[in-house]
Formats: structure tokens, C-alpha cells, sequence
């Protein structure tokens, strides 16, 4: 496993939680519901509407975001 890789149990840990899915080079975010996971991309519920598929391999990371109700 690479250092950029996401343990796969974490992954599935964050499936229907509200996360931010930054592109490989740092410059851009997607914020929103993961509604699944794949082999190979996320499936994303963006929180301005839609629906997103994002290639893993073009993520550089995954970070899940704290609810104003925690």
C-alpha cells in the first residue's frame, strides 16, 4: 500500500458521512455525502446538488467533515 492510499476498511467507515475529496494536486475540493465506494472511485453526493463519480487514483485525499451538531 502507498502512502497515498486510504486503508479500505476507513473507506467503508465513511460511507453516508459528509467528507472532503481534495484533487492529486492539493488546488481544488469536493465537498459532500459519500454514497459509496469502489475498487477504483468514490461515489459522491456534492453538497451544491448531483451526483459525482471520482477516480481514486485522481484523488489525493479523502478527510471526513465535522457536523455542526457534534
Amino acid at each position: 500500500m502507498t502512502e497515498q492510499q486510504t486503508p479500505k476498511s476507513i473507506e467503508k467507515q465513511l460511507v453516508g458521512k459528509r467528507v472532503t475529496v481534495r484533487s492529486f494536486d492539493w488546488k481544488s475540493q469536493l465537498t459532500g455525502e459519500l454514497v459509496k465506494v469502489e475498487k477504483y472511485f468514490y461515489v459522491l453526493r456534492l453538497d451544491n446538488g448531483g451526483v459525482i463519480g471520482i477516480l481514486k487514483h485522481s484523488a489525493g485525499g479523502i478527510a471526513p467533515v465535522a457536523d455542526k451538531t457534534e
